[in-house]
């Protein structure tokens, strides 16, 4: 069996191999507008965390507060108590929706072995059941569809599969929206026979990622939500790191 890779890395890669490669290697657009959305989703979900580890309430606000605050970056828009308390509105909703007393607790936010982390692993009536939690700012349910295809979803599904040794027989998206304040709880269901033809296909993916491959994706340059941040790397500095300097900056890797 070739090596799994995380889904965030697959996805990149599917995308784009030279996309991943120059990610993988730390280069980032200089001067990129700072906005809250990572992080409010990054508060949220730890707070959801120490919820589902069997944290009584009130809300763990300290957890909310470090976060925010450790994350923060000055801007013009939000200050850190505005953004400690939207984070607050939207785990106390997330909560409500009571996704801990549907099952028995078995996995939180722990590393699988390809690093992928599954927000919450519950044992249902029937199988298991895995949930991940997206958190927007702002918008609507529009996404939600694009789901059901999630190699996301459908990669938690086989790796805890593997882990655990139980099918997983549904997961789901709790869909967070902060303003205006709302959760929607989404399952989707997983098939053995979508499961499989979803193995099928990401496999040789895997094999490829494993393979160092690097070869650009011209179709990728261009998306729904605008060009690709690499697309003057590619198009306009020719891949020379020196000439990328001037546009982009080298980041450690954590």
């Amino acid at each position: 069996m070739t090596t799994p890779h995380s889904p965030t890395s697959t996805s990149q890669f599917m995308a784009c191999p030279l996309r991943h490669h120059l990610s993988h290697e730390g280069w980032r657009l200089r001067g990129q507008v700072w906005t809250p959305n990572q992080l409010l989703g990054t508060a949220i979900g730890d707070a959801l965390s120490e919820h589902y580890r069997g944290k009584d309430r009130p809300v763990p606000e300290n957890t909310l507060r470090r976060v925010i605050l450790e994350g923060y970056r000055d801007n013009d828009t939000w200050t850190r108590e505005a953004l400690v308390r939207l984070a607050q509105r939207g785990y106390e909703r997330a909560v409500l929706d009571g996704l801990r007393e549907t099952g028995d607790v078995l996995m939180v936010d722990d590393s699988l072995p390809s690093r992928a982390r599954p927000d919450l692993v519950q044992r249902v009536l029937g199988g298991l059941v895995v949930t991940d939690t997206k958190v927007t700012l702002r918008g609507g349910t529009d996404r939600l569809s694009e789901y059901y295809t999630s190699h996301q979803l459908f990669h938690y599904a086989w790796e805890v599969e593997q882990t655990l040794g139980e099918p997983v027989e549904w997961c789901r998206i709790h869909y967070v929206m902060l303003t205006p304040l709302n959760t929607v709880v989404h399952p989707v269901q997983i098939s053995r026979a979508r499961l499989k033809l979803w193995l099928e296909g990401v496999t040789p993916v895997w094999a490829r990622m494993s393979a160092g491959e690097r070869g650009a994706q011209f179709d990728s340059c261009m998306t729904k939500y605008g060009p690709c941040e690499y697309r003057d790397a590619c198009h306009v500095l020719d891949l020379d790191p020196d000439r990328m300097e001037s546009v982009y900056e080298k980041v450690p890797r954590a």
